[in-house]
């Protein structure tokens, strides 16, 4: 479909993404003494040690550490709970490791981890999961609260659960429009839509840069 935006208009939009990653920046690593940074730990001298017998691809170690604190963002931005959100983490990167000798490679890696993410949000709701029992010792110092960057957020939470979802999966992870319409299981339209609705709305909320 082609693209009817002004030169403006493009600028504006690209304003806005910039605004948005600034708005939800990559959380730091899940500190040692937690169960995700332990689970970390172990994941890690797992993988090491497999690289020894070569059942894995090389780069899968540097990929899935890697891509750890997007999967932390990601699993917050479903959750609205830290605890909860490292507990999805967690999981997805289990279930890697039960599928490491066939995990894609690239941006595809990016995507089936946020795929088996989604699905075990999901899971976890329709099962009525257990509330997370609070746990000291992981504060996120990447996500500093200015006025700007809470402005972002509280826009971005008035958008429908749909656009919310599609913004932060293509704006701010930086995921296709088809990756998206594959995690999310519709149309790439379909997401296409969501993600101009998603942007005109912000721009009216959030006003000019």
């Amino acid at each position: 479909m082609p693209s009817f935006q002004t030169s403006d208009e493009a600028d504006d939009r690209a304003r806005l993404v910039d605004r948005l990653r600034d708005g939800y920046p990559a959380t730091v690593a899940p500190a040692l003494d937690t169960r995700l940074g332990r689970m970390l730990a172990r994941l890690t001298a797992a993988l090491d040690a497999a690289a020894v017998e070569r059942p894995v691809r090389a780069t899968i170690r540097a990929d899935l550490i890697d891509l750890v604190p997007r999967l932390r963002r990601y699993a917050a931005s479903l959750s609205c709970d830290r605890i909860e959100a490292d507990d999805l983490v967690q999981t997805t990167l289990l279930k890697a490791w039960e599928k490491r000798e066939h995990l894609p490679g690239g941006p595809a890696l990016a995507a089936w981890l946020f795929a088996v993410l989604r699905r075990t949000y999901l899971h976890e709701r329709r099962r009525g999961a257990a509330e997370p029992t609070p746990e000291s010792g992981d504060a996120d110092a990447g996500e500093g609260g200015s006025p700007e960057r809470s402005a972002v957020r509280d826009a971005v939470d008035r958008l429908s659960h749909a656009q919310r979802e599609t913004l932060l999966l293509v704006t701010v992870e930086g995921l296709s429009l088809e990756a998206a319409a594959a995690i999310v299981d519709c149309a790439v339209e379909t997401v296409r839509d969501r993600l101009d609705q998603a942007h005109d709305r912000l721009a009216r909320d959030l006003g000019p840069v």
